[in-house]
């Protein structure tokens, strides 16, 4: 059988080889070359030495504690950080006293939620509760400037009563609950309940969210000191939760749709589309108003937030 016509490329190939070994032999180098290239090619089929893999053994650990996670988380979202059992180890009392402790802690941190959100409803109910000038209608104007300052401006369509009874929490009664959500310490207001949860999403530090939300309703009491706020001032206040910007957005539109809506609602279908959304109040902030704030236990979750599902379960075994 004929050889085959080498192409323009394998003829080129050819020649640079025919030159690059005539140049190997000017200088010596040729038989090292051809010694170079069948090392190569012995070393590429040797068998590649795989070594052993030798099974660990297991150390010795109490089968209770391998199956337990080495943090308590107590609150999820917010209120307590996570406890973590000191020196657990192997034995089952130390276990247990390590178990107890944390029980102890999250009993004496649930007490101090407890006193504070008593606190914070006792001065919203002494509000509500001042002695009003007119009847009827009159008298709820008087009760929504006693909550929320003379700023509040219900469109002509909405009665004083719709106006302020949309506006009144009805949380369950049991609060707090076991998780303590941060959420549950403002359920006392609607306005501070939904100012809070633009500034605690996305955030994770407790202390961090703690200080800042508690620094903003300092420098803005109620919904009617908003206009009157510092922009530089807040901004410092709520630097540390970053997304400085959004999240003043959010508190304006959160304190604009407070102030002047007719009956109060909120989910996360745009105005333009006939719907109540706020700004900055996503689904996390929908879910929280009315499985926290409402009390609704047949709201349906749409954020999928595990602690907000676990707080409405936990809801619902408090029907009786």
């Amino acid at each position: 059988m004929a050889d085959r016509e080498l192409s323009d490329y394998e003829k080129l190939r050819e020649a640079k080889i025919a030159r690059n070994n005539a140049r190997l032999s000017s200088l010596g180098l040729a038989n090292a070359a051809e010694a170079m290239r069948k090392s190569v090619k012995n070393s590429t089929n040797k068998k590649k030495v795989v070594a052993k893999k030798t099974a660990a053994v297991a150390a010795r650990q109490s089968s209770r504690i391998r199956k337990k996670p080495d943090v308590l988380v107590v609150g999820g979202l917010g209120y307590f950080k996570a406890e973590k059992a000191d020196d657990v180890n192997d034995d089952d009392s130390s276990e247990s006293d390590a178990e107890s402790a944390i029980v102890a802690k999250s009993e004496e941190i649930i007490s101090k939620m407890r006193l504070e959100m008593e606190t914070l409803r006792r001065n919203t109910i002494y509000a509500s509760n001042l002695p009003c000038k007119g009847r009827g209608e009159e008298n709820y104007r008087d009760q929504a400037i006693k909550l929320w300052g003379e700023k509040c401006c219900p469109p002509p369509s909405c009665s004083w009563k719709t106006f302020v009874t949309s506006r009144l929490p009805t949380p369950s009664l049991e609060l707090p609950s076991p998780l303590c959500l941060m959420q549950e310490l403002y359920t006392h207001d609607g306005w501070a309940f939904l100012c809070s949860c633009v500034l605690m999403t996305r955030v994770s530090s407790h202390d961090t969210k703690d200080r800042c939300i508690k620094g903003f309703f300092e420098l803005c009491p109620s919904p009617s000191d908003f206009e009157k706020l510092s922009v530089e001032k807040l901004k410092e206040t709520i630097n540390s939760l970053g997304f400085q910007f959004e999240r003043m957005k959010g508190l304006s539109e959160v304190t604009n749709a407070w102030l002047t809506r007719p009956e109060f609602t909120l989910d996360v279908v745009a105005v333009e589309k006939g719907g109540n959304k706020i700004a900055q109040c996503g689904a996390f902030a929908v879910d929280s108003f009315f499985t926290i704030f409402r009390g609704d236990v047949d709201h349906q979750v749409v954020s999928k937030i595990k602690d907000i599902e676990r707080f409405q379960k936990w809801q619902r075994s408090n029907i009786k």
